[in-house]
C-alpha cells in the first residue's frame, strides 16, 4: 500500500484580478500540465505536486508563483503596461503665397 503522503494530489486555485474579480482563461502552466482558469477564475491540476508555475493572460503582466497542494493558491495579477510605443512628429513646411490667403496655395494659372 502507498502512503497518503505519497499519492498524487490536486493543486487547486484562484487567479483574480486586482479588484478581486474573476480572470478567466489565464493559462497556468505547472511542471508539463497546463490548464485554463475557468469563468469563476479557477483552475485545478491533477496530481500534481508543488511546482513554480506561470500564469498567463493576454494584457496581463505574467506571474510566477509557487504552487501547492496544501492550500489554495491564489494569483493576483494586473494589467499589462504599454508593449509598444508610436513616437508621431510633424513638421510644418512654409510655401510661397500661403500666408493666411483663405485657402490660397500661391499658384496662379
Amino acid at each position: 500500500m502507498v502512503p497518503a503522503s505519497a499519492e498524487p494530489q490536486t493543486i487547486h486555485g484562484l487567479a483574480i484580478d486586482r479588484s478581486s474579480r474573476a480572470i478567466e482563461g489565464a493559462r497556468v502552466s505547472c511542471a508539463s500540465e497546463t490548464v485554463l482558469t475557468n469563468s469563476a477564475g479557477r483552475f485545478a491540476i491533477p496530481a500534481a505536486s508543488d511546482c513554480d508555475a506561470v500564469i498567463e493572460k493576454r494584457g496581463l503582466e505574467a506571474a510566477t508563483r509557487k504552487l501547492t497542494a496544501e492550500t489554495e493558491n491564489r494569483i493576483t495579477m494586473t494589467v499589462q503596461g504599454p508593449v509598444e510605443t508610436v513616437v508621431v512628429t510633424a513638421t510644418r513646411a512654409d510655401y510661397p503665397g500661403a500666408g493666411g490667403g483663405g485657402g490660397q496655395c500661391g499658384y496662379t494659372t
